[in-house]
């Protein structure tokens, strides 16, 4: 893995990359999204460490939990109260319309 500078930078072998903190600069919303999904869909609830988690709490709903926490990461939403409040804004679009 190639050495992160403190300011984002990421060094390749082609020189430094510098990568926005919030991927929606580079990506618009909606691929970000897909993204997103695509990839907590790839989740295998029968791993046992998952199925454990899900006898736990039944009631949870752990792919859209990740997709939020996912989404809200990479667009540069971080604390746990901005996170509630993009919930009851913008996100709650993408998990309505079915992007998360």
């Amino acid at each position: 893995m190639p050495p992160v500078a403190s300011d984002q930078t990421v060094y390749t072998k082609r020189g430094p990359l510098r990568l926005p903190l919030d991927l929606s600069q580079w990506i618009a919303p909606e691929k970000l999204s897909a993204w997103v999904k695509e990839e907590t869909e790839k989740l295998a609830p029968e791993q046992p460490e998952a199925h454990e988690f899900l006898r736990m709490l039944p009631e949870t709903r752990p792919k859209v939990l990740l997709s939020l926490l996912l989404y809200a990461y990479a667009t540069q939403v971080f604390s746990s109260a901005d996170i509630v409040e993009a919930c009851h804004s913008h996100l709650t679009r993408h998990l309505n319309s079915g992007l998360l």
